[in-house]
C-alpha cells in the first residue's frame, strides 16, 4: 500500500508539471544562474548585486544578446553561423566610418540630428545585405553554413580592419553615443594575424567611488583587452590585465 500510495505522488507531481509546461532544463538552468549570482555576490561584499554593476553587466552583454536572438533561428535550422562577431566589427565600422567620413562629404556636419539615424539605418542595411548574401549562398547555392560563416569570418573582419585601419574612429555623434549607456567610453580593438592581442586604454574620467555611505571621486581610466583566444589563455590574459591594473593604479609598484 505505502509503494502504490508513493507511485501514486510521484505520477501526480508529474502530471502537474506537464500540465503546467514547465521545462525543468530551463528551470535548471535560471536556478543555477541564480546561485551564481548569489555566490559572487557573497564573494564580492554585496557589490556584484548593486544597480551600477548590473547596469554596466548589461551593457556590457547587450550585444552579445541581440546576436544570440537572431543565432537561434538559425541553429532551429540546423546551421551554424561563425561570422557573427566578425560581422558586429563590420556593421560598427560602416557606421562609424559614415559619420565621421561620409556624411561629413556630403555636407551633414558633426551635430546634426540627422547623424545617428543615417548611422543606424546605414549599419542595420549593411547587416541586413550581408546576412542575405549569407543566405543566398546556403539556401540557393547549397554552400554548407559552416563553410560560407567561416569565410564570412575571415573576410569580414579583415574588411572592418581596413576600413578603420586598425584605429579608433571618432568623435562620434553624441546621440549615437548614448546607445547602450556608456557614452562611449570604452572600445574593443580588433585583433588582425600576426597580431595576437591588443590593449586599448581610453581617456581618464573622474567618476564617483562610494565608500559606505560616503561618496569619493576617483580619476578611472577604462582598459580594454582583445586577444586572440587561440594563441593567448583567457586565465592567463585576465591575470595580465589584473596585473596591468594594480601597476597604474599605483606606479610605485613599477620600482618593486
Amino acid at each position: 500500500m505505502a509503494d502504490a500510495s508513493q507511485t501514486g505522488t510521484s505520477q501526480g507531481r508529474k502530471n502537474i508539471i506537464k500540465t503546467l509546461e514547465f521545462d525543468t532544463r530551463l528551470l535548471g538552468m535560471v536556478g543555477a544562474f541564480i546561485l551564481v549570482c548569489l555566490v559572487f555576490n557573497i564573494l564580492t561584499d554585496g557589490r556584484f548585486l548593486t544597480p551600477r554593476n548590473i547596469f554596466n553587466l548589461t551593457i556590457q552583454t547587450v550585444s552579445v544578446a541581440i546576436m544570440a536572438t537572431g543565432m537561434v533561428f538559425v541553429i532551429v535550422t540546423r546551421h551554424i553561423d561563425l561570422s557573427v562577431g566578425a560581422l558586429l566589427a563590420t556593421c560598427s565600422a560602416v557606421m562609424a566610418m559614415t559619420q565621421t567620413q561620409i556624411l561629413p562629404s556630403l555636407g551633414i556636419e558633426y551635430g546634426s540630428v540627422w547623424i545617428a539615424p543615417i548611422a543606424i539605418a546605414v549599419g542595420i542595411l549593411t547587416g541586413g545585405l550581408i546576412g542575405a548574401f549569407h543566405g543566398w549562398l546556403i539556401g540557393y547555392l547549397t554552400i554548407p553554413a559552416f563553410i560560407v560563416t567561416l569565410g564570412g569570418f575571415l573576410v569580414w573582419r579583415n574588411v572592418a580592419w581596413y576600413l578603420t585601419n586598425g584605429q579608433t574612429i571618432g568623435p562620434l555623434d553624441e546621440t549615437f553615443q548614448m546607445l547602450g549607456g556608456i557614452g562611449g567610453t570604452a572600445f574593443s580593438p580588433i585583433v588582425n594575424p600576426p597580431e595576437v592581442a591588443i590593449l586599448g586604454i581610453t581617456r581618464t574620467e573622474t567618476v564617483t567611488v562610494w565608500n559606505g555611505d560616503t561618496p569619493h571621486p576617483v580619476p578611472m581610466v577604462p582598459l580594454d583587452l582583445s586577444y586572440d583566444h587561440r594563441v593567448i589563455n583567457g586565465a592567463d590574459a585576465a591575470r595580465f590585465l589584473s596585473f596591468y591594473t594594480d601597476l597604474i593604479s599605483d606606479p610605485r609598484n613599477l620600482m618593486v
